[in-house]
């Protein structure tokens, strides 16, 4: 399964249960596997990426997993809590809170997800998972121009 279009994936009592092209999968098969195995198919790991992203953003939990351009992840919670997300960043249209301070995420499908988790928490996710996009495109362009001088 290609999951460029992914937009995020839960635990439930399936296993997991993956939002893909206006569809919901459910899939045996733990979180934390899933996410190895997209990791993989870009040549990291999860843990490999969890590491990089400790390193860039100096923070130890709820850490943006970068897998590719289309598929950047981040977690509504520890992973280790029963109703955690992760949250593909790049097929998010835009976010609004709710009257109870809830987060809701639009995708670019028009597809609409509530989050358990407060507005002002997932607003702190946003912005460290921009902050890791904005590392990465700097050290990108660092080594580019690095490229260039030879």
């Amino acid at each position: 399964m290609g999951v460029d279009n992914m937009n995020y994936v839960y635990r439930s009592g399936y296993g997991i249960t993956v939002s893909y092209q206006n569809k919901h999968i459910d899939m045996n098969i733990s979180m934390q596997s899933f996410i190895n195995m997209l990791c993989l198919q870009h040549f990291t790991t999860f843990e490999g990426s969890k590491q990089a992203s400790k390193v860039l953003l100096k923070t130890t939990h709820k850490l943006p997993v970068f897998i590719s351009d289309e598929l950047l992840l981040f977690p509504t919670h520890s992973i280790r809590h029963n109703d955690v997300i992760y949250i593909n960043f790049s097929n998010i249209l835009y976010t609004k809170e709710t009257v109870q301070n809830n987060a809701v995420f639009i995708f670019k499908n028009g597809e609409k997800l509530v989050s358990k988790q407060s507005f002002n928490k997932i607003k702190l996710q946003l912005l460290k998972t921009e902050k890791l996009l904005e590392n990465r495109k700097f050290h990108q362009l660092k080594v580019f121009t690095m490229m260039a001088k030879q």
